[in-house]
């Protein structure tokens, strides 16, 4: 599943829109040289012990040796991830990959991820 980004705009507001999880998601970077994506993330599973544990998977390029990025989001949590920078995380396909998984029979539909694009 692709997740729809928005484009910040210097000096201006833009809509967000939040996307339901899935266990693996992805966000399409532009042709843009070191563009950087931002993700929100909310958590709204709400019982205890369902943590949200999403990863943003490293990818084809010259800093992705420092690996994936782990973040830990407690139940009815929100957290920013990023700026994400496309030589760590960008595949050759022009995306990132987001995997996403919740504890203690939490539902990973209830995580909802929006994602910004800086200019």
């Amino acid at each position: 599943m692709a997740i729809t980004a928005s484009y910040a705009k210097r000096n201006q507001s833009v809509s967000l829109t939040f996307n339901a999880a899935t266990a693996s998601q992805t966000v399409g970077y532009s042709d843009k040289p070191a563009e950087k994506i931002v993700l929100i993330v909310d958590n709204a599973n709400s019982s205890a012990g369902q943590t949200a544990t999403v990863t943003v998977v490293k990818g084809d390029y010259i800093t992705k040796e420092a690996g994936d990025l782990v973040a830990e989001i407690g139940k009815e949590s929100q957290v920013v991830i990023g700026p994400l920078e496309s030589t760590r995380f960008k595949n050759t396909d022009g995306e990132i990959e987001v995997n996403v998984a919740v504890t203690a029979s939490g539902t990973v539909s209830n995580v909802k991820i929006a994602a910004i694009k800086l200019p």
